[in-house]
């Protein structure tokens, strides 16, 4: 694939907002499209098992599926793209998701729906990973925290329209119609990319080489001091996060806080989140990634903490909000810190590792929480989260600055 060269690309000519808009075709509108097929489907996957004949038990399993998928794909995926490039790494993750979406509505089986789930979820890795390597590789590093934190946001939105268009079938044709909103958005997505010029040759860095992989046990072991050093904190911050989405409603009906009060305090976190996206990027733009991550990964442990004293719902809905805030300001952080770190030329291979690093910190939430939940109560859960947040925090502030630049710390 073209890559990077050991020579800094040329910034293209005028503000963020043109070089942003760029972008806005090849990058940020098929991005949008295929997160609000995920978000379509990604929230009924347990409710579709369980109408094919799961126990709740099962179907929790086979709804979490697609995150270990994901887990799954992020290392074979850098390895992938750096060999067929995004745009073709984009159209098999599009085809692959198609073909999953088509077995589960004609199946109707709860096999197919397993092997599915599994399956979209690495598909989704190849996905995320080619998007995430085209910016790395083609936005200036003085635009592109606001150029991820915009990829971030594109999900964000997707994932938020996406259960709205699927309430509307469901209602009317039930549960596994929604499947056909995702099969809808892989179609245009491909075709999009079909018809679309390519943007690695559109929008490529004006120098440029070929670089042969290097495997991903090589490119692990050269690069094994910030997988751990930096990417160890950042996979905390991806755990305090996906426990926040969990904690947050449990905490509300611990409080006794009415079911519908809860979904909406819910709702206006996200909405917050999704405004404050493109100000994170600004920020650490501007002043530095430090800026972002270490405010991000403070607020939240924090946020976790603050829970504790959240007993009626003035109080909780304050905390959830200073907890959305706080994430939202984060929007794209991780995706930048490790644009930032990717190596000239091997940008795909490493991202993949790095991706692999902060899923593995996503994909033990459940598991921290209610670990710590069953042992000892939901408070405890919320205390040991915090400080293991503050940990992260900690570990940020001292290895970040010794592996980027200094002038975008």
């Amino acid at each position: 694939m073209t890559a990077l060269s050991e020579k800094p690309a040329a910034a293209p000519p005028g503000s963020a907002g043109t070089v942003l808009r760029r972008f806005a075709g090849p990058v940020y509108v098929p991005a949008t499209m295929y997160a609000i097929g995920q978000g379509a489907v990604l929230p009924i996957l347990g409710v579709a098992a369980h109408n094919l004949g799961a126990s709740y038990a099962t179907a929790a399993l086979i709804g979490g599926l697609p995150a270990v998928g994901v887990l799954v794909g992020d290392g074979p995926a850098g390895s992938f793209v750096a060999r067929v490039g995004e745009k073709r790494g984009m159209l098999v993750s599009a085809a692959l998701t198609l073909i999953c979406c088509l077995a589960v509505v004609l199946a109707g089986s709860l096999v197919v729906l397993t092997i599915a789930a599994l399956v979209s979820g690495a598909a989704s890795s190849i996905f995320l990973l080619a998007r995430h390597s085209l910016l790395t590789e083609l936005v200036p590093p003085h635009f592109r925290a606001r150029s991820l934190a915009l990829l971030a946001g594109t999900y964000r939105a997707g994932i938020t329209i996406g259960p709205f268009a699927a309430a509307a079938l469901i209602a009317r044709f039930g549960v596994l119609s929604a499947f056909w909103i995702q099969v809808v958005a892989c179609l245009v997505v491909s075709a999009y990319l079909l018809i679309a010029p390519d943007p690695e040759r559109e929008l490529k860095p004006q120098h440029v080489i070929d670089q042969p992989s290097l495997g991903l046990v090589r490119m692990a072991r050269e690069h094994a001091s910030v997988l751990v050093m930096v990417g160890g904190p950042m996979a905390i911050l991806m755990l305090l996060r996906n426990t926040m989405t969990v904690i947050v409603p449990l905490w509300g009906v611990a409080i006794d806080i009415p079911e519908s009060q809860i979904a909406i305090a819910v709702g206006i976190s996200g909405l917050l989140q999704l405004a404050l996206v493109y100000t994170a990027g600004q920020l650490a733009d501007r002043f530095g990634r430090m800026w972002v991550a270490m405010p991000v990964t403070v607020g939240i442990a924090l946020g976790h903490l603050l829970l504790l004293t959240a007993h009626e719902l003035v109080g909780y809905v304050a905390v959830v909000c200073l907890l959305s805030i706080a994430n939202g300001f984060g929007g794209g952080i991780m995706m930048t810190i490790g644009s930032d770190l990717a190596p000239l030329g091997r940008a795909p291979e490493f991202l993949g590792l790095w991706r692999l690093v902060n899923d593995g910190g996503g994909a033990v939430a459940p598991f921290v929480l209610s670990g710590a939940a069953a042992l000892v109560s939901l408070s405890f859960a919320a205390a040991t989260l915090s400080g293991i947040g503050l940990v992260g925090a900690g570990l940020l502030w001292r290895f970040l600055p010794r592996y980027l630049e200094r002038g975008r710390v």
